[in-house]
């Protein structure tokens, strides 16, 4: 197998992956206001917790990292992380969040694989 085999998505894979940014790009514009809402709960208490879709999500602000844990519900218990670097600047931090809980969001809504 070639290095380029291992980094080749198999169909659904691709087609999962266009799911989540089908997902991501509509949330992002839908719920911009309700992230916005949620990072500053997140800023203050530095621990946010919701469900989507059968999916818990919990997100913590770490040293330099803000962390998403999506905890599948089900009887797998599979759970998956999102981390992202926190920046400098307050508009940058809202703006970083909006995106972790679009993109966790998207995930939930096609299965987080």
């Amino acid at each position: 197998m070639s290095v380029s085999d291992e980094f080749e998505l198999t169909p659904d894979q691709t087609r999962r992956e266009h799911a989540v940014l089908a997902n991501f790009s509509h949330l992002i514009k839908t719920e911009r206001s309700r992230y916005g809402n949620q990072a500053i709960q997140l800023l203050e208490k530095k621990y946010f917790e919701s469900e989507v879709n059968g999916f818990k999500l919990i997100c913590l602000v770490k040293p330099n990292t803000y962390l998403c844990r999506i905890q599948n519900q089900d009887i797998s218990g599979d759970s998956y992380e999102i981390e992202f670097p926190i920046p400098e600047s307050k508009e940058e931090m809202l703006e970083t969040l909006v995106e972790l809980f679009a993109q966790s969001e998207a995930k939930c809504l096609i299965g987080a694989h």
